[in-house]
Formats: C-alpha cells, structure tokens, sequence
C-alpha cells in the first residue's frame, strides 16, 4: 500500500514539476482548463471572462503551453508511463473509447488514487495520442496519431451499416466473422468491440448480443420486452417470479462500456411483470403463474377447447395419451386436469375402445366456428 502510495506521489511530483516551467499565468489556465487541482474543468469561455480576454486566446495559451511542455526535459521524467499508456493503447489497436481508457490506465498502472483529469491532460499532452471529442454520434474516443481519424469513423459507419441491414441482433463471433471479410482480416476482437463502443448507435444486450440501440431485442424499453426476449432466450415457459429473478440479474450484467443497454439495467417488481404479461398478446398463461410465448405454439383457450381442437384437427379418435402429448404441447397441464376435461359428455365421447371423439354436439358447434366448410372434416366414429 505504501509502495503505491510513494508512486502515486512521484506521480504528482513530476506533473507540477512540470507544470512549474511554465509562467505562473499559464500554469493557472491549464489547471482550471484541464480540473489539475479541484476535478472541476473550466470552459475556455469561463476562463477567457475570468481573465477578460477571448475564448480564441485562451485556446492559444493553451496550445504555446503544450508546445513548450513537450519541449521541457522534464517530461522525459513521464516516458514509463507513456510507453505502458501505448502499450495498451496497442492492445486494442490503436483505439479506445475515452472514459473506458483512462479507468484503465488508472487501474493497470495502479493510478487510481491519481484524478482521471491529470491523465487526460498528460494524454492530450503526448502527441503520439490523439483525442477525437463526442458529437452527436459517436463519443469521445482516444488513438494512436499515426491512426487517421477519418478512417476510424468509416468503420464505424461500416459496421453501423452491417447492423442496419442485418435486422438482427448478432453475437461477437458473427461480426468477427464478417469484419474480417469487409473491414480488415487483421481485425481482433478487442479492436472491434472498442470501434462499437465509439458509436452511440450500438449496444449490446445481456445476451451477448449486439445491434442497433433502437432495437428492441436490444434496448427492450418495456418490462414485459425485456421478459419477451428473456424468454426467447430461455426457450422454456417459466414462472412470472422466476422471471423477475432473472430481470433483477440482468440489471446488474457486466455491460461493456459504452455499449450499456440501459433499460436492461432497471428493476421490476415480480407483480408488475405479471400484470404486463397477462394482457399482452405474445404470451400465454399455461399454467398457474406460468407464461410461454404464444409463437411457441401454446394457446390462451382454456383445457377443455384445445382438446376439442387437437381432435377436431385429428379427423380420428385419439387415444388418452395422444391426447395428453397434444395438449402438452399446447399448455402446462397435470394428466388429471385433462382427464376432468375428457369428462364432460357434452363435448367428448369415450368409445370402448377407450379413445375419444367429439360429440355431434361439440363437432357441429366447431363447424359454426370456422371460416370456411372444410373439405376434411372428422367423422363421428360409433363404437
């Protein structure tokens, strides 16, 4: 602990020592510029009414300020810390999102105690890295200056292209897959994911998954989205409690930075994903509690219809047991809850060889409910 402390100090040291070959005017506006002493930057337009001069001139002192520290032999005292700062800078090459960077740094090179802004001013100090600042579209990012800017931002655009034809959420495997076809074969997926990171139009899902922030299946706004696409995921039905498990899970799913999806982040009580489901027509209740995705194939009508539609559409008597596997299928039902349903004489007949059948009755209602005379109808069997 003391062994990081000293180096944390020694740190400091060399950073005002190098300050202090400044004039004291200029040592000043770089500290309330960059946040060096109290973690608060200043806008070039609030030190400029400070000092009455122009915004314009604030830059320019800037800048002669930078010129002359980059020349001080002083700064030859901060090289270790400039070659590991590249060193991981190349381990994605040459590109990383800004705030992402300097956590980094400061946790590599055991600087957390150093304040985040004293290592963006050493970086924007060095001229081996260069700082692109946030727009509209993508957030503030650092890279190697031999790296042009302009190229960065037409992978970017590239992938964000990829996405928006694809239409679908994609794993990291898929897009290494077509990087290295479309953008370079040299492509790793560390400098992927950093270039997704640079746009605002990207995220990732708790899934793994990647695509376009807009995208529900992505950014899932709604709790019972985020339940619909949980449980594309899990592929099974599940209990609207064990869903509300799972959700709060998610909220705290390590997300890449700058890739969050933040929606997945927020809680929700297991009531209101029970409310939401219930009258939400992409899911089923299949059983007390119990919800499935009607694209399954599972239905909302109760026990007793499904078994009269598995038999209408078998054309044939079925046995007990064919008839629990079909409704199986279809709903989260005990053998004995079907067997109560087979015992209404008004909709089933049990015929001796112990398969059932529709009643006339049931059969002809049926008929009444279909759109068109179907050519297959099923005949009643007498046994």
């Amino acid at each position: 602990m003391n062994q990081k402390k000293n180096y944390n100090n020694q740190f400091l040291t060399f950073l005002f020592e190098l300050l202090e070959e400044l004039p004291k005017r200029n040592q000043i506006i770089l500290e309330k510029r960059f946040g060096l002493k109290n973690n608060s930057p200043k806008t070039l337009e609030a030190i400029g009414k400070e000092y009455k001069i122009t915004r314009e001139r604030v830059r320019q002192i800037i800048n002669a300020s930078f010129n002359n520290l980059r020349k001080s032999p002083v700064v030859k005292k901060l090289d270790n810390f400039y070659q590991q700062v590249k060193n991981l800078l190349l381990e994605t090459e040459g590109i990383a999102e800004a705030e992402s960077f300097i956590k980094k740094v400061q946790k590599e090179l055991s600087l957390e105690d150093i304040s985040p802004n004293i290592i963006f001013f050493l970086l924007n100090l060095n001229p081996e890295f260069s700082y692109e600042r946030e727009n509209d579209e993508c957030y503030s990012f650092f890279h190697l200056s031999s790296l042009k800017k302009e190229d960065i931002l037409k992978k970017v655009k590239k992938i964000e292209k990829f996405f928006d034809q694809s239409k679908q959420p994609l794993t990291i495997d898929e897009i290494i897959l077509w990087a290295k076809k479309e953008i370079s074969p040299k492509i790793n997926r560390d400098e992927l994911v950093n270039i997704m990171g640079i746009s605002k139009k990207i995220a990732m899902n708790p899934f793994g998954e990647f695509g376009l922030i807009n995208w529900h299946s992505i950014n899932p706004v709604a709790s019972n989205d985020r339940a619909y696409y949980l449980l594309k995921h899990l592929d099974r039905p599940v209990h609207f409690t064990e869903l509300s498990s799972l959700l709060a899970e998610y909220c705290a799913y390590p997300f890449l930075p700058k890739l969050t999806s933040r929606f997945w982040q927020k809680k929700v009580c297991a009531q209101t994903i029970h409310n939401e489901l219930i009258k939400d027509p992409r899911f089923v209740l299949v059983g007390r509690g119990t919800y499935a995705l009607k694209e399954w194939g599972y239905e909302k009508n109760n026990i007793k219809d499904v078994i009269q539609d598995i038999l209408f559409n078998a054309q044939k008597p079925l046995s007990f047991q064919d008839i629990v596997n079909e409704t199986k299928k279809r709903k989260i039902v005990k053998e004995k809850t079907i067997l109560l349903s087979l015992s209404d004489k008004e909709c089933f007949k049990k015929l001796p060889d112990n398969a059932y059948t529709l009643t006339e009755e049931a059969l002809a209602k049926i008929k009444k409910k279909q759109p068109k005379k179907s050519s297959r109808e099923p005949k009643i069997l007498e046994g």
